[in-house]
């Protein structure tokens, strides 16, 4: 079991890798690269409904993935395999809480595509703290600074 705290941290680390991922991206990244990110990027801005919440959550894990294989880092995507661990132990036991809800990915992929390697950066981490900043709210509501229980 992990508490809230140590949730947020790991999600912490975690908008630091993924800003990595995305200023290596940004580094790598070819025009056909930039069209296929923005095809998904589209697609995660489409409003979905309540049932097609685990179809969202897949195209999220992809974008999110194809910004990680473009950073070309083995080092990094082994780093954030664990990180990304959370994002399920998340979803599993405190997804009843809150629900999935589309946000701007398209800023994401101009920041990378713009091969600016700290605008990329930012963007990212910029992207990644709001949704969370609510779900942690939600989480100290119900758990305190306790484990989280499923």
């Amino acid at each position: 079991m992990f508490t809230v705290l140590e949730i947020e941290e790991m999600v912490q680390i975690r908008g630091v890798l993924e800003s990595l991922a995305a200023g290596r991206a940004a580094e790598r990244i070819t025009d056909e690269e930039v069209e296929g990110l923005g095809e998904i990027a589209r697609q995660l801005a489409i409003p979905f409904p309540k049932s097609g919440e685990k179809e969202f959550l897949h195209t999220h894990v992809e974008f999110h993935q194809k910004i990680l294989t473009i950073a070309n880092s083995p080092r990094l995507k082994t780093l954030l395999r664990f990180h990304q661990f959370i994002d399920q132990l998340l979803l599993n036991c405190a997804s009843p809480m809150w629900y999935v809800e589309a946000h701007d990915h398209m800023g994401v992929v101009n920041a990378i595509a713009s091969r600016d390697v700290k605008k990329a950066e930012t963007v990212m981490r910029e992207h990644i703290a709001p949704t969370y900043t609510k779900r942690f709210d939600a989480l100290r509501k119900r758990f305190g600074e306790g484990p989280i229980l499923p």
